[in-house]
This record gives C-alpha cells, structure tokens and sequence, in this order.
C-alpha cells in the first residue's frame, strides 16, 4: 500500500472507492476550504493539491475531468461543460 499521504490517503486507491468515483463521476467535486486561517501555512495548499493527485491518479480520463472541473462548472455555470451558451 505504499506511504501514507496527508489526510490519511495511501498512495494506492482503494479498488471500492475507484469503482464508486467511476461509476458516480457526475456527483463528486473537488474541493477543500483555503480560508485566512490556512493561508498561513505555506504547505497548506501544497498537501492538497499533492492528496487529490493520489485520488484521481488512477481513474479513468473521464471520472478525472468530471470530478476535477466539469461537475463545478455545471455548478457554478447551470450548465454542462462545452454547452453553448445560446439558447
């Protein structure tokens, strides 16, 4: 299983959790709050970054893009990615 990253992530995905994030890429967003509190510590941003690297690594090009942009751009925008903007 290899080391352990920030937050617990091994550097391996769990097979469960590939299957779920693959199966349901349309309901998964990723995030993590970088409040002024955070700011602080120069590492903060880094080991996230690092720790969603080891999630997504593995999964499929498809689950990647949905989890890592499409799914808050559909979000924030009401509207799937690559969708025209005229009606």
């Amino acid at each position: 299983m290899g080391n352990s990253a920030w937050g617990g992530q091994k550097n391996t995905l769990k097979v469960e959790y590939m299957k779920i994030l693959t199966k349901f890429s349309n309901r998964f967003v990723v995030g993590f709050d970088y409040g002024p509190p955070n700011r602080q510590s120069k590492s903060f941003l880094e080991k996230r970054i690092n720790n969603i690297r080891l999630i997504m690594r593995d999964l499929p090009r498809h689950a990647k893009h949905n989890i890592g942009y499409r799914n808050a751009w559909f979000l924030l925008m009401a509207k799937r990615w690559g969708e025209s903007n005229s009606n």
